[in-house]
């Protein structure tokens, strides 16, 4: 008799790991969607064009850019890796390509390539997909799995939960009524808000190299900065608020963070170029022989935050007209008063808590053949196809363990 096995969940991770389930075993795989469209966060990321992983690099290099479960993803990356994920797809006819900061996306930038392959691996294995149904209750009977469905029972011998980020407590609650640990979810990868009008007005520069600290904790990342109508975005933002996200959210969102608009550069190197744009070009005005790093607009709204008048020579500055352009651009703070999420691409941290799982198998550890992969379990990673990655790996590493036990049955 063929195996049964239910996935809940028709993204990134119940997809990927009905294909890959069915391409070690010959079972019975139904997946069970909400809504009536599989693959919807894979449709929009990165822009549309799908982020689906990142440049390869080591196990341990690769497992840093996860605030949360870097020693499962650690190991599970010897068995399926970012390159793995590039060659399983390419020999798929995806062709992919690796930008300049890492991110690998579809050669066509376009993601419905990604859902294409993904689709037709589906048809091939002849996977069930069953829309609109909602899991209401899990139970064990023996060794077989009782899911209720659209009220409805459902009998199972693997259940596979991919349901993506919980973003309320309350979404793991069946859950936690089984016994499963569980840690409340609160938002990761978000933006920061500034009621500065000054600054955005600026929406839509880019900064490049700038260090973001969050004063009062040990969180600082460097890197680019959007500018935007509400505050400030960007990857170095992003990546902060993966790294702080449970602080932030204590702290109701309400912080503050200081901005290095020079990078890494020291406080007394800043005033060594500043001094050696005196020295060279004195009688240029402030306002036209800027730092060659900031766009004009940025560097009037850093004259105005020095209190500096524009029409004023360099050589004409006082030690306290220094000082001043000095300490905004080397220590510039900022109060945050909330955040905003990418709606569509909400990524969480919390979920599942991973002291219940099996690390080698994605498998709880309290009901033996109960499987929780993707987001819905405390792992994620910063921006830039990492989270993506966690997906292919979590459900590849869980599909490896059904196929070997279920073998072993026969």
């Amino acid at each position: 008799m063929k195996k049964r096995v239910v996935i809940i969940g028709g993204g990134a991770a119940g997809v990927f790991s009905a294909i890959q389930l069915r391409e070690r075993l010959d079972c019975d795989v139904t997946i069970y969607e909400r809504t009536s469209e599989l693959l919807k966060k894979v449709k929009i990321s990165g822009g549309g064009r799908c982020n689906v992983t990142h440049h390869y690099l080591s196990q341990a290099q690769f497992s840093k850019n996860y605030p949360r479960g870097q020693k499962i993803l650690k190991q599970n990356f010897n068995k399926f890796s970012a390159a793995d994920m590039w060659l399983w797809l390419e020999t798929r006819g995806v062709k992919l390509k690796t930008e300049a900061d890492g991110r690998v996306f579809p050669l066509s930038n376009d993601s419905q390539t990604i859902i294409d392959c993904f689709l037709r691996e589906l048809d091939r294995f002849n996977i069930k997909v069953v829309f609109g149904s909602e899991l209401q209750k899990i139970a064990k009977r023996d060794q077989e799995f009782i899911l209720t469905i659209n009220q409805k029972e459902c009998i199972a011998d693997y259940a596979i939960i991919a349901t993506g980020g919980a973003q309320k407590e309350r979404e793991l609650s069946m859950f936690t009524s089984i016994g499963i640990q569980t840690i409340s979810p609160v938002p990761s990868l978000f933006t920061f808000k500034i009621k500065e009008p000054s600054l955005t007005e600026l929406m839509g520069l880019s900064l490049k190299n700038v260090m973001i600290k969050i004063i009062g904790k040990d969180y600082k990342e460097i890197g680019d900065v959007l500018i935007t109508h509400w505050g400030l975005s960007g990857p170095a933002i992003l990546k902060l608020s993966a790294w702080a996200a449970f602080e932030l959210h204590k702290a109701a969102y309400n912080f503050q963070i200081a901005v290095q608009w020079m990078g890494e550069m020291t406080e007394e190197q800043i005033r060594q170029e500043l001094d050696m744009i005196i020295k060279n070009n004195g009688l240029a005005k402030v306002v036209n022989r800027k730092i060659e790093k900031f766009p004009k607009r940025f560097w009037d709204y850093v004259l105005y935050k020095a209190e500096i008048e524009l029409e004023k020579k360099w050589i004409d500055l006082s030690k306290k007209n220094v000082n001043k352009l000095v300490q905004v651009l080397f220590h510039s703070v900022y109060d945050i008063q909330g955040k905003t999420t990418f709606k569509e691409e909400f990524v969480t941290a919390g979920g599942i808590n991973t002291q219940d799982i099996d690390s080698n198998t994605m498998m709880s550890k309290k009901l033996s053949n109960l499987y929780f992969i993707g987001e819905v379990t405390n792992i994620d990673g910063i921006t830039g196809g990492f989270n993506f990655q966690n997906t292919w790996t979590s459900a590849t590493v869980c599909a490896m363990d059904i196929a070997e036990k279920a073998k072993k049955c026969f």
